[in-house]
């Protein structure tokens, strides 16, 4: 019989994400790459949707901060360097507060028609490609208030599952950092081989 001891077990369900399914190494991996995909494609729909000047900065910068940042992450995943994931980190934490402030900003200018928020909308409105439209109808105001309510609840949900997903890799990245260094603060996991085929057997702590 072959006996190995690893420094801790990958398998745990700490390293879990999407309801235990997937590998958080794994699930920052995909998530990366649709962040780079999307980002991208926030850039291309410039050539064909007639935003205003600010918009379209908002929009490039936003663009460029999650193409660098998805970027690093993936590196990050590859590498096992956890630091690389705090500029992700500090994106998602970033777009998160923004969903949430415009989303609190959306619900002040559908419920009270003469609060800052409902000023906030209807100067956006006049800014993006939406320039012609007069602002006369409460009933068309509401409702697109409504719609962009819906659209940055959905959105500060996902940003939370982002939050939640990078800084659980960021926390495996770590354990396999100190795993590696000989400082694992975890239970090491030995792994047993003989003719039966290969399974594993938890370990307690030593005193």
């Amino acid at each position: 019989m072959v006996v190995i001891e690893l420094p801790f077990d990958e398998r745990d369900p700490l390293y879990k994400c999407c309801c235990g399914i997937v590998h958080v190494k794994t699930g920052a991996r995909v998530l990366a790459i649709t962040n780079i995909f999307h980002a991208s494609c926030m850039v291309f729909q410039l050539f064909f949707i007639p935003y205003t000047t600010m918009f379209d900065v908002i929009e490039c910068i936003a663009a460029a901060s999650m193409i660098i940042s998805s970027s690093i992450m993936l590196v990050a995943t590859f590498t096992f360097r956890p630091k690389l994931v705090i500029a992700y980190l500090a994106t998602q934490l970033t777009l998160l507060i923004c969903a949430a402030v415009s989303f609190t900003v959306s619900m002040l200018a559908m419920v009270f028609p003469e609060s800052i928020g409902r000023t906030i909308i209807e100067q956006l409105v006049d800014m993006s490609y939406f320039g012609d439209w007069d602002g006369d109808d409460e009933i068309e105001i509401i409702l697109m208030c409504f719609c962009f309510a819906c659209v940055l609840f959905v959105s500060f949900m996902l940003e939370v599952f982002l939050l939640r997903v990078s800084f659980q890799c960021y926390n495996y990245l770590l354990d396999v950092r100190d795993a590696r260094k000989g400082v694992s603060h975890l239970p090491p996991l030995r792994m047993e081989s003989d003719k039966r085929g290969v399974f594993f057997v938890g370990l307690e702590h030593v005193n």
